[in-house]
């Protein structure tokens, strides 16, 4: 519960609805050229473990550009046998919001339905709504028609992949899991042909498989040849950290089709938009009535529907 009413928490894609994230990308925009300090004096508290190079130093960086201090704190004191009201209510003494990383959600949203600053998830073992939302904005830039294109993710069950069916569900995205049976996400459009999926792809998303799996998702390597049969304008978005010649080849990687490193750069513009609109510093668009938003959710149900059975005619077709 956060005591203002601007704030909100960010614990999932599926909290929000279209629009407010709409708003974030059009706030990242503004944010690009930042030459003030909108959080100075300000602080915030991060949960990210010191192992998390990446997630750790993105997250510095975007507190430090916004003015504020970032409070560096185990993310296993989030497990403490605490009421979370103590705890969230402590802590709002010195830090005015939370970014978590943590590998259990439900303990997160816990603690944020009792805390007064809003509690922002980078990414949980359910998903990884900052990283997600950074991809799209890039794509969104490179392809006009982002919400038209078809994105195969390729890889097991996990954060990245929930967080991407989360994505694909706020915003309407026709997306396709690629994976052995068994490793496929609940509620995800699955296909086991990788070559038919990589043929009607616009986006095609990686993630490396556990160790103990590895084997069995050799033969849903990402290759060049692959590659090649995509659409035209094809992107390959392997999720780091990954690993050259695993999950996707080394060829691959060097074609016209993965944007390089630079693609997530925009992290940081992202997680600061983030940041600002979870903290109330700017407000996001009135939302609609419920009526319209239930008349809205059965469009979406139905789209949904279509994307279901033109998959599905692929598979007869071929």
């Amino acid at each position: 519960m956060c005591h203002d009413k601007r704030m909100k928490h960010l614990l999932a894609l599926t909290d929000w609805v279209k629009d407010d994230l709409e708003a974030v990308f059009d706030l990242a925009d503004r944010l690009k050229n930042l030459d003030t300090e909108p959080l100075k004096g300000k602080s915030i508290a991060l949960f990210i473990p010191q192992e998390s190079v990446f997630w750790r130093s993105m997250a510095e960086h975007a507190i430090d550009k916004l003015g504020a201090h970032a409070i560096i704190l185990d993310a296993m004191a989030l497990e403490r046998n605490e009421d979370p009201r103590d705890f969230t209510g402590l802590l709002a003494n010195f830090a005015s919001a939370m970014m978590v990383r943590h590998e259990n959600l439900p303990i997160v949203r816990t603690l944020a339905a009792e805390s007064p600053m809003p509690v922002i998830v980078t990414m949980s073992d359910r998903n990884n709504p900052t990283e997600v939302l950074s991809d799209i904005y890039q794509i969104r830039k490179r392809r006009p028609d982002w919400q038209k294109l078809n994105y195969v993710f390729v890889g097991p069950d996990g954060a990245h992949a929930r967080g991407w069916l989360e994505a694909s569900r706020v915003f309407g995205l026709n997306l396709r899991q690629c994976c052995p049976r068994g490793f496929q996400t609940s509620g995800s459009l699955f296909w086991q042909d990788l070559p038919k999926a990589i043929k009607s792809a616009d986006v095609v998303i990686t993630r490396s498989a556990p160790p103990r799996h590895r084997a069995e998702f050799v033969p849903f390597r990402v290759t060049y040849e692959l590659m090649e049969s995509a659409r035209d304008g094809a992107m390959l978005l392997p999720i780091p950290t990954f690993t050259r010649g695993d999950e996707v080849s080394e060829d691959a990687l060097e074609g016209p089709w993965y944007p390089g490193s630079d693609f997530k750069a925009s992290m940081l513009e992202i997680q600061m938009a983030i940041i600002l609109v979870c903290m109330g510093y700017v407000e996001l668009p009135p939302r609609r009535s419920r009526q319209k938003w239930a008349i809205a959710a059965a469009r979406e149900k139905a789209k949904a529907k279509q994307i279901e059975q033109r998959y599905d005619s692929s598979d007869d077709a071929e």
